[in-house]
């Protein structure tokens, strides 16, 4: 069986149409996204975070792959304010009340391995987690320090989350179209979660197929990465709500409670600003 995907759904940008179609494609595709999203309160502070911070696509990798990420600073204010702009990489979890219900903003006091089951992006302030802390939870969390501008968060080698953070894509535009520019690289991505998810559906009715069957399905046919490849197989297990089990079967749920919390053993590295 075959995934099916619009011709431009590729890492490297190649399409079949011409040059004003693709420009059409993608303005279309960043409209959508931006309709997607409906609050546009998400991301609003992204342009200056890409700009002050060369890493900013590892933590998006951390969130869009299933890591809660945990943003430390001095004040809840400045705190809050990056919570919200990285919120726009947070996939939306059915059933849970809406993207808010796994972000919280601001949290006081230390963090519970029960709390950090229950939020994908979490604000903290950087005394009740010290880097003891950050040791302790390493598996489970990237941690964002804002008044040091330093991320612990695994690397990440694909290719379309470079797009956010690749300069020569949007500097030179208006900040105004950063936002859709990044949420169109979303909706790529989006685009090839549901058209696994498709598969995924479809392979159920002839029995059942392990993890590693729609890996491969993604880096030959989809052309992913392997970290664009673990992004999207999250993303299709959000849209189906299903999870793989210790022997890589896949088993379906019948509630719409959120994925557990995601463990990572893929070590995670420093970056600074």
């Amino acid at each position: 069986m075959t995934l099916r995907t619009s011709p431009h759904l590729t890492a490297s940008g190649k399409t079949t149409h011409g040059r004003e179609a693709a420009d059409s494609d993608d303005g279309a595709t960043a409209r959508a996204a931006v309709e997607a999203v409906g609050d546009t309160k998400y991301g609003s502070g992204l342009p200056k975070l890409a700009q002050a911070w060369p890493f900013l696509h590892h933590a998006a990798f951390a969130m869009l792959s299933g890591r809660t990420l945990v943003v430390s600073g001095d004040t809840e204010t400045e705190v809050a304010e990056v919570v919200r702009a990285l919120a726009l990489f947070v996939p939306r979890v059915a059933g849970t009340g809406g993207r808010m219900a796994v972000i919280k903003p601001w949290h006081c006091g230390p963090l519970r391995i029960s709390e950090l089951a229950k939020l994908r992006l979490v604000g903290v302030s950087r005394v009740t987690c010290p880097p003891a802390w950050l040791q302790r939870y390493s598996r489970y969390v990237a941690y964002l320090n804002i008044t040091t501008a330093t991320l612990h968060a695994p690397p990440y080698h694909g290719a379309y989350l470079r797009k956010i953070t690749d300069s020569s894509s949007w500097t030179c535009h208006h900040n105004l179209l950063y936002l859709p520019h990044v949420l169109s690289v979303l909706a790529r991505l989006n685009e090839a979660a549901l058209a696994l998810s498709h598969h995924r559906y479809q392979s159920s009715f002839f029995g059942t197929c392990s993890r590693r069957t729609f890996v491969k399905l993604c880096q030959e046919q989809l052309g992913l990465s392997a970290d664009d490849t673990l992004i999207v197989c999250r993303l299709s297990d959000e849209l189906m709500g299903s999870l793989w089990d210790s022997s890589g079967l896949q088993t379906y749920h019948l509630t719409n409670a959120p994925l557990p919390l995601h463990v990572n053993y893929i070590s995670s590295s420093l970056f600074k600003a």
